[in-house]
């Protein structure tokens, strides 16, 4: 007992050891204000650097695509009929052609309009894609059938030159297809990295591809993960902890998961957006108690910096967030209260205090 309120003792003290803290100055638009519209919002950037956002309206259920033309100008357009529990998946393609998947199938930007394509996994809960070096696409998706004890799966394949193929199983299980998420990236070598949830309840998974055949780790059950890689290229997997409600990060290091809590105050860490930049993770997330966005900066393990981003009205759900060549970070998120698309750029830094010892304690509560 002794020793344990020592180290305790030691990490506070070293953690309110002098350092050079700094929040984020975050400048907050209205992006689209008509009906009920902005939920379930995903970025990309394009190699010019401009910002593309896919989102639903759910007055007209249909995705809408709109990119960002100026400091407060946005082009908006229609794509087709959507389904508001299917979230999209932004990408940009070679030669910046914006795309998007959802409900295993993938919508490309033509000049004659958005053509859609199917993924070929049979995964319509949801879906997820990310661009390999050379250019063709890896997708994950998640299916289920049945009543009662659903029969589900996991499945990845690769789209080269137009065409999906490659189509591999990477889990099989029995779910109810309740909160199904996942997300998705590409390390520089080419080998695909995703985590997944299929249920409440449910084990998080993280699973990775080399050659042809996936791997899969279970780690503590969770929701609404979203995948990054260190400047090591291991996994970071942020995600809500739906039995203390937590707001977590899962780090791999030799072979071993570790789980630790950034935001444990409240019921806190919905909805997790994972951004890497120069070895740091950036997560945007929900506070439900409060109703407010929240991002949090993160370094490696005890060291992170939690900022409020947006605290006007219940706001923050769905959130999806990017880093630019200039490192700004950048988020969209749906507002519940007026159901409006809103968007925050965090510009200028500037000075703040560090973390309170009460928010320390609630780290180590358990």
């Amino acid at each position: 007992m002794l020793l344990r309120r020592a180290l305790l003792l030691a990490f506070i003290a070293s953690f309110f050891a002098p350092q050079l803290s700094r929040a984020i100055d975050w400048q907050i638009q209205t992006v689209d204000p008509d009906g009920d519209t902005g939920y379930k919002p995903s970025l990309a950037f394009d190699s010019e650097g401009i910002l593309h956002v896919v989102y639903i309206d759910r007055t007209n259920t249909r995705y809408i695509h709109a990119r960002k033309t100026g400091p407060d100008h946005w082009i908006k357009e229609i794509v087709q009929l959507a389904d508001e529990r299917m979230a999209p998946d932004a990408i940009i393609l070679s030669g910046d052609v914006p795309a998007f998947s959802a409900s295993g199938m993938f919508y490309v930007k033509t000049d004659q309009g958005w053509h859609v394509e199917d993924m070929k996994m049979e995964g319509f809960w949801c879906s997820a894609v990310a661009l390999r070096p050379e250019g063709s696409v890896e997708g994950i998706s998640q299916g289920s059938w049945g009543s009662g004890s659903y029969v589900g799966w996991v499945d990845g394949a690769r789209r080269e030159q137009g065409i999906w193929t490659y189509h591999t199983g990477i889990v099989s299980t029995i779910f109810y297809p309740s909160e199904p998420s996942q997300s998705l990236i590409v390390d520089a070598f080419g080998k695909p990295h995703a985590s997944f949830t299929t249920t409440i309840g449910e084990p998080l998974r993280y699973a990775y591809r080399e050659l042809s055949t996936w791997y899969v780790d279970e780690l503590p059950a969770g929701l609404w993960s979203s995948i990054a890689l260190d400047a090591m290229g291991s996994p970071r997997i942020s995600y809500y902890d739906p039995t203390n409600h937590d707001l977590m990060m899962a780090t791999k290091s030799n072979g071993a998961w570790i789980s630790e809590p950034l935001d444990a105050i409240d019921d806190v860490g919905l909805y997790t957006s994972q951004a890497g930049y120069n070895g740091l993770s950036y997560v945007a997330y929900y506070q439900q108690t409060e109703g407010d966005l929240r991002v949090v900066r993160y370094a490696a393990p005890g060291q992170f910096t939690i900022f409020n981003v947006d605290m006007t009205g219940d706001v923050g759900q769905w959130p999806s967030i990017a880093i630019d060549a200039q490192g700004l970070v950048h988020v969209a998120y749906y507002d519940a209260t007026n159901g409006d698309l809103k968007y925050a750029v965090g510009l200028s830094p500037t000075p703040t205090r560090n973390a309170t010892l009460g928010q320390i304690k609630s780290m180590y509560r358990r």
